[in-house]
């Protein structure tokens, strides 16, 4: 499994080990993650080892982002995904950090 998520409290951090998360790869962990968040306050998403995002995981980030009602975050973005992230014009709607 490319992602490990942790429920701390209510806040789910869910800790994304592959590289690149292509479809095969976001479609493999999905329904962990969404699993994962269904109850949870607040969700963060660690990109620390992502170099690469395909749109099917912005995909995901909004559903997650829809489910949590905006209470998630997306921390230690490369710059290479951010950029992706700021093509896609979702900068403006998720609370992204580098």
């Amino acid at each position: 499994m490319s992602v490990n998520c942790t429920n701390e409290n209510g806040k789910v951090i869910c800790h994304f080990t592959a590289r690149k998360m292509d479809f095969i790869t976001t479609r493999d962990c999905e329904d962990s993650v969404l699993r994962s968040i269904k109850d949870a306050e607040s969700v963060v998403f660690d990109l620390a080892e992502v170099a690469y995002i395909s749109s099917s995981f912005l995909r995901l980030c909004l559903i997650a982002s829809k489910e949590m009602k905006g209470k998630m975050s997306i921390v230690n973005v490369a710059k290479s995904v951010l950029n992706v992230f700021k093509l896609a014009g979702m900068i403006k709607i998720l609370n992204i950090t580098t």
